[in-house]
């Protein structure tokens, strides 16, 4: 494992091989995917039916889906991290272990703050996103 001292990406190369740089892509996927599956449509879902506010039904379907996706982020942060002693162990085993030593609310360690993050971001990109989208319609227009 590399030292704080030596956290670049010559550092890391250097101690995990050039795989080093992709370590956790295939848990990363296994997140992002699900999040976007329930993402995407949840906050179609509320601004066509409850909010037509940008920023709220954006946050709001973020913080869900930042729920939802926990205990796997909970898993990844495990495996990339460069103190876990992971090593090769595959994501079913780290959760495994997580569950084992501290049961299955270890899952969901976090859960609050990375909800109320991840919903002012989703919130504030899809607001801003939905205002270009406005503003460059009504300029080509």
């Amino acid at each position: 494992m590399q030292t704080s001292s030596d956290a670049s990406l010559a550092g890391t190369v250097k101690s995990l091989g050039l795989r080093g740089l992709y370590r956790g892509t295939s848990i990363t996927l296994m997140r992002d995917v699900p999040f976007s599956v329930l993402f995407f449509p949840s906050y179609a879902y509320f601004r066509q039916h409850y909010f037509s506010n940008d920023l709220i039904s954006g946050a709001l379907a973020g913080g869900i889906a930042a729920i939802a996706v926990t205990p796997v982020d909970v898993v990844k942060t495990r495996l990339q991290s460069a103190t876990s002693n992971a090593g090769n162990a595959s994501a079913l085993q780290i959760a495994g272990k997580v569950i084992a030593e501290d049961g299955m609310p270890a899952l969901f360690r976090g859960v609050v703050p990375r909800a109320l993050i991840v919903a002012q971001l989703f919130g504030i990109t899809l607001a801003t996103y939905e205002l270009q989208k406005r503003w460059i319609a009504r300029e080509l227009s």
